[in-house]
């Protein structure tokens, strides 16, 4: 009888993002990769593809590299995930910008486990465990957002957009797979609080193989001392798209107050439809800010697997008396 050699953490995992192909393609040593799809920072976590529009620190260019530089000449940032069965998922960020050019930033991300690898006949009957079996994937990526202001000083409208190119490597018991893609996104904002987003992210392939290609939009409105002076609300509603997902929903909320040069908000969100099986449950996230220094927390479910638990680190340099 013919069996194929699979990996049991790798392919539950990847299966809880709603990727049943790309699940067991991964997990057998394809080159699908599925971890890209996989929430890199605490905000992503909590709201989902409405980080595509809510990223304001240098974290925001796994979301949507047109957020680069919006709030500051420059950033960094740091994320570490916790993940089910073991996976831990850390990345590292950075950018520049400047008037009139625009911004760049890197990316650097790190997913690792240890596996159990087991054989299955094609019935999909597992045999006795065969041992551990080591995992790690690498995805870096390099985007720039240009300086659009002045192809657009005259529109009742400020345009952003950007793109990015990964490159994503996985070494999984020794088989080494990669391959590289792309993201693409645009935000625009109108003065009266409304805004709103399109992104089309890991647009690539590794061999021959696709990636998990994904795309989201919607809008958002935004009001401010709404409650209390200072305080900021932001609601956003839109629609996304997967290769392996299929069509979901997009809600997401954000309310936050600064005050002095401190600051705190609070998040949720939920993505109905595209994940059945992890989007029982709404996500949710803390931000606490002190001056130009942020620190964040998600928690988004998983399905029967639990909850994956990323806390990002961010600074943003502004200019002297900001």
């Amino acid at each position: 009888m013919r069996t194929r050699r699979t990996r049991r953490g790798l392919a539950a995992l990847l299966l809880a993002l709603g990727g049943a192909r790309t699940a067991a393609g991964s997990a057998a040593g394809g080159a699908e990769a599925g971890e890209l799809d996989l929430p890199a920072s605490a905000l992503a976590a909590a709201v989902g593809p409405a980080a595509a529009l809510l990223g304001r620190d240098a974290s925001a260019l796994a979301d949507n590299p047109a957020l680069l530089g919006r709030d500051a000449p420059a950033g960094v940032g740091a994320s570490y995930a916790i993940r089910p069965l073991g996976f831990t998922d850390s990345q590292a960020s950075g950018y520049l910008a400047g008037a009139g050019v625009g911004a760049a930033g890197v990316q650097l991300r790190l997913v690792q486990g240890d596996l159990t690898e087991v054989d299955e006949d094609g019935a999909g009957n597992a045999g006795p465990p065969a041992g551990p079996v080591d995992y790690q994937a690498i995805a870096a990526t390099a985007g720039v957002a240009p300086d659009l202001a002045a192809l657009t000083v005259d529109w009742p409208v400020r345009i952003r957009a950007g793109a990015a190119v990964t490159v994503f490597r996985r070494d999984l018991a020794g088989t080494i797979q990669s391959g590289w893609g792309g993201s693409a996104g645009a935000i625009a904002e109108w003065p009266f609080g409304v805004s709103g987003w399109f992104v089309a992210r890991h647009v690539g392939w590794s061999g021959t193989t696709g990636w998990p290609v994904e795309s989201s939009a919607g809008g958002a409105w935004t009001g401010t001392s709404l409650l209390l002076d200072g305080d900021r609300l932001t609601a956003a509603l839109g629609g996304a798209w997967g290769r392996e997902r299929g069509v979901g929903g997009v809600l997401a909320a954000e309310y936050g107050l600064e005050a002095g040069g401190l600051g705190a908000a609070v998040r949720a969100g939920w993505t109905p439809s595209t994940t059945p099986s992890a989007s029982r449950w709404p996500a949710a996230g803390l931000v606490l800010r002190a001056a130009a220094l942020s620190l964040e927390a998600g928690l988004a479910p998983m399905g029967d697997l639990g909850w994956v638990q990323v806390v990002t680190v961010a600074y943003q340099f502004h200019p002297a008396g900001e």
